[in-house]
């Protein structure tokens, strides 16, 4: 029982934060300054980086998914489909923290925070994924043996996603240098007492320049944020959710032929290892590169240059 409620704890704590910290307001209107430019920011630099339009709804419904079935079933002692779902969705959230950490180092001080935000989201991904570890060793969570080797194969699947997008960051940050400048004036225009109010909306660049007290960019910095916008092989939304579904349709595949398998020891909890070092690498990786971009490393100098 303490192991389950230690458990508990520290997967619930990181997930309460993601949820409320940046899922839940990515997707619920607003009309406030603070909460559309950083929505403009999640759409336009984030976005752009990811190459997926509309990410303040992906990553908002996908971050609630997770992080609120994490939170539910860590309370939920002794069920083994809730001990399931709650390592299936804990070894996409790893990656996908750790994932937004990074984005959060390569970029100057916006929204709020700054590149060694980038250690916190490194060790809530390693929480999480040693967190994912543990349970799928000991049976005292409930995690059926058989479905272990399936686990492990989800959790380097989506840390090999995670590396795939990390790669793509490092190698088109600087091509965005002049919308995250756009989006860094933006932000301190709110921060220093502007009003931006778009009945909910993020405003596009083109509404930007008529914002009160005078507020008005240069225009070839507008014209230059919108080329890099354009520039985005933007992948359409609905060929990512068609992706989404066939990688789920592997999973569920994989989870309903491990089924089968109620024969298997204790032996095959030996799987989770494979994650016990992708996770330890993927946090790492990022601890690294927000202390290399903290010095203008990482291709943030071309960033940092413009400001």
């Amino acid at each position: 029982m303490i192991a389950q409620i230690s458990s508990g704890f520290l997967c619930t704590v990181p997930a309460l934060g993601a949820l409320a910290g940046e899922a839940l307001w990515l997707i619920t209107p607003h009309s406030n300054g603070a909460k559309l430019a950083g929505r403009s920011m999640i759409i336009r630099i984030y976005g752009a980086l990811c190459c997926l339009p509309k990410m303040n709804v992906i990553d908002g419904c996908q971050g609630v998914v997770m992080m609120a079935t994490i939170i539910v079933c860590s309370w939920i002692f002794g069920s083994p489909i809730a001990a399931l779902l709650q390592v299936l969705c804990a070894s996409a959230a790893g990656p996908w923290i750790m994932l937004v950490g990074l984005e959060i180092a390569l970029l100057p001080p916006l929204g709020g925070v700054d590149a060694t935000t980038g250690y916190v989201f490194g060790a809530f991904g390693a929480i999480f994924g040693l967190n994912v570890v543990w349970r799928c060793l000991s049976p005292e969570f409930a995690v059926p043996a058989q479905f272990v080797p399936v686990v492990a194969a989800w959790h380097t699947l989506c840390m090999m996603i995670y590396a795939h997008y990390a790669s793509h960051f490092l190698k088109v940050l600087p091509n965005l240098k002049h919308t995250i400048k756009l989006e860094k004036l933006k932000d301190e225009f709110i921060t220093e007492g502007g009003t931006w109010t778009a009945d909910g909306k993020a405003p596009s660049v083109v509404d930007f320049p008529t914002m009160p007290h005078g507020f008005k960019p240069d225009a070839a910095l507008v014209a230059a944020a919108e080329k890099e916008q354009e520039a985005v092989l933007w992948q359409p939304l609905p060929l990512f959710l068609l992706d989404n579904l066939v990688i789920l349709g592997g999973l569920v595949a994989a989870l309903a032929t491990a089924s089968t398998f109620d024969g298997v020891g204790d032996s095959a909890r030996s799987w989770i290892f494979l994650p016990l070092v992708t996770s330890l690498v993927g946090a790492g990786f990022l601890m690294y590169a927000t202390s290399k971009a903290i010095n203008g490393g990482m291709g943030t100098k071309a960033v940092t240059d413009l400001l």
